[in-house]
């Protein structure tokens, strides 16, 4: 190492600065690996690597623009690399772009059509525009290239589940989390099968341990709000409502807001041209004042009933 460092010591220091960031975006602390790829851009702001490096690292951030702006540098200086593309492609995936994130991998399998991860993440971006059986045969391909292909495991057992064929899907996602049993995505897809087969007390225990390992997840927080509400309907519904506005921003709750309160005024005008409604409307006022408050206020319950139900 000393000797490669007198050789070329600038290569040394970006080749410890990589692989110091790589450390900590592997360990979700995206911010900070962001330092280090920027440290390695200060010593040479051409080197492909550290751009596509650090276009991950701000995708983790959700800095998408920013992400895709490091991806097409890497791509500018390393046209002929299937990694720039492979990481454009999850670029997109982190973005939920999923026909673009299509067209990337696409472009990396031609280059290099014998690596499974590509295979596996064109599978997770064909799965995600119901595009089922192209998704079933692209994490095949990936699985014939690597077994032990988590990504290919999971959305080949997402397939199976979709086809009713339980034991297979069964089979795939068991094997992804034997693979990876520190997996948020494994343990939050072997929970949605538990949640299809009725068995919600193991969905519950998996999805839970999903979002301990990923408490921002998604697609395991509306898992959790299905197993819930397959104990309850209407307790499963009341979190439905506050998932769904947990989506929104500021902007869009106030939106719902202004919708209900126009359809309050017309409900009033109603009750005044009819007075025997009077009563009936008063009723349906209350709701509305509640309806209101607990709007306002449902991705703020949400998020803290999320961090109550898990034990950490």
């Amino acid at each position: 190492m000393s000797e490669h460092y007198n050789d070329d010591p600038i290569a040394s220091r970006i080749a410890s600065h990589l692989k110091l960031g790589q450390h900590l975006l592997s360990n979700h602390a995206a911010d900070k690996a962001t330092e280090q790829f920027r440290a390695a851009l200060s010593l040479d702001p051409n080197h492909a690597e550290a751009h596509a490096w650090m276009a991950l690292a701000l995708a983790e951030q959700k800095r998408f623009e920013a992400a895709l702006h490091e991806a097409d540098l890497a791509l500018g200086t390393e046209p002929d690399n299937s990694w720039n593309f492979f990481v454009k492609g999850l670029v997109y995936v982190a973005s939920s772009s999923w026909r673009e994130a299509e067209q990337q991998f696409l472009q990396a399998i031609e280059l290099q059509p014998s690596v499974p991860g590509y295979h596996a993440h064109l599978a997770q971006a064909l799965y995600h525009q119901e595009k089922k059986p192209a998704a079933a045969h692209a994490a095949e391909l990936a699985l014939s290239l690597d077994p032990e292909e988590e990504t290919a495991l999971l959305y080949l057992g997402f397939c199976r589940l979709d086809a009713r064929q339980m034991g297979d899907a069964h089979q795939q996602l068991e094997r992804a989390l034997q693979l990876d049993p520190d997996s948020s995505d494994a343990h939050n897809a072997i929970g949605l099968y538990y949640l299809q087969n009725k068995q919600n007390d193991k969905a519950l225990h998996h999805i839970r341990e999903a979002l301990r390992l990923e408490p921002e997840s998604p697609h395991a927080q509306h898992n959790l709000v299905l197993a819930m509400g397959a104990k309850n309907w209407f307790y499963g519904l009341f979190w439905k409502w506050s998932l769904f506005l947990s989506r929104f921003s500021s902007k869009g709750q106030i939106a719902v807001l202004i919708g209900a309160w126009l359809f309050m005024q017309a409900l009033r005008a109603v009750g005044r041209s009819n007075p025997e409604l009077k009563p009936a409307v008063a009723v349906v006022g209350v709701f509305y004042f509640v309806f209101c408050i607990y709007t306002w206020t449902a991705p703020a319950i949400f998020h803290w009933w999320i961090k109550r139900t898990q034990r950490f």
